[in-house]
């Protein structure tokens, strides 16, 4: 039997190199279209939803896996392994987490189970499975760990910059008027998750996105400059059909820190469902929590 085994949903957009590392399980999450249903990855990838929503002009809703799959899916592991830890998206998103626990306390070894509030999002939570597979393999104690962990959380950086914001307004994460401002000045959103919410931190006024990745990058440079970019971690850039906004992306991260520790990924279908075509993002670990 195993030590562990992590689980994470297939929001954590975890590129394939690392994952492999990780050795994660990954839940996917569900995605409706209508009255179709699709499984995240299995059933739809993020290019196949775009080519749906152009050919149909219905957007996605998303939904969390139910408390019997769930339920199902922490049995079937622990038959393997001493001790499973999921990884959920931030509860704050989702009702996944809830769900988590309330099928985990369904479950006579319910104390084998570990269930951890990411706070986050994509990349975000692939930040925090990496930072938790290096304390499971020091084979530091329970309670190191989880302390651990709850630290990441608060280091860790998220943003996105989304072309349209017709996506998150249909998903319930974009309030009226952010989104009627948006729409009608043709505004892009740098979106940040900050203790567990998704935010519009700044709306840039421009016709493409390259201003808003200019953004984001200088605010990674000034972590950097201020030695407050922890690059024992890797960088994670995850991208939402947004090729020229990647090329650029690259372009810029690499003058800064060289390309060995770049992972650009593409989102899962269940990210795209709420980001949209032509987005990007930056992820990456601070040394400390930003004030």
């Amino acid at each position: 039997m195993a030590d562990y085994k992590i689980i994470v949903d297939s929001s954590s957009d975890i590129p394939k190199t690392l994952a492999q590392k990780v050795d994660a399980e990954v839940a996917d999450l569900v995605i409706n279209i209508g009255e179709r249903v699709y499984r995240d990855r299995k059933d739809l990838t993020s290019a196949e939803l775009f080519d749906n929503v152009r050919k149909n002009g219905i957007l996605p809703l998303t939904s969390p896996l139910n408390v019997i799959d769930l339920k199902e899916l922490f049995l079937g592991l622990l038959e393997n392994n001493a001790k499973v830890y999921f990884v959920t998206l931030s509860k704050e998103l989702s009702p996944l987490y809830e769900k988590a626990l309330f099928a985990r306390e369904q479950i006579p070894q319910k104390d084998r189970i570990i269930i951890l509030d990411s706070g986050q999002i994509s990349s975000g939570i692939a930040l925090l499975v990496l930072g938790l597979k290096v304390d499971l393999e020091k084979r530091l104690s329970e309670e190191e760990i989880l302390s651990n962990f709850q630290k990441h959380v608060e280091r860790v950086h998220m943003s996105f910059v989304i072309d349209t914001l017709d996506y998150l307004n249909n998903g319930g994460r974009c309030s009226g008027l952010t989104f009627f401002i948006g729409s009608k000045l043709r505004l892009h959103p740098i979106v940040q998750v900050d203790e567990g919410h998704m935010a519009v931190r700044k709306l840039i006024t421009k016709k493409n996105i390259d201003k808003a990745i200019d953004v984001m990058v200088d605010n990674f440079k000034y972590h950097l400059d201020n030695g407050n970019i922890d690059l024992a971690y890797p960088i994670l850039i995850p991208v939402s059909n947004c090729p020229a906004g990647l090329k650029k992306m690259l372009h810029r991260m690499t003058e800064l820190v060289g390309e060995k520790i770049l992972f650009p990924v593409e989102t899962s279908a269940v990210v795209s469902a709420h980001c949209g075509p032509n987005a990007i993002g930056l992820s990456y670990m601070l040394r400390q929590k930003a004030e």
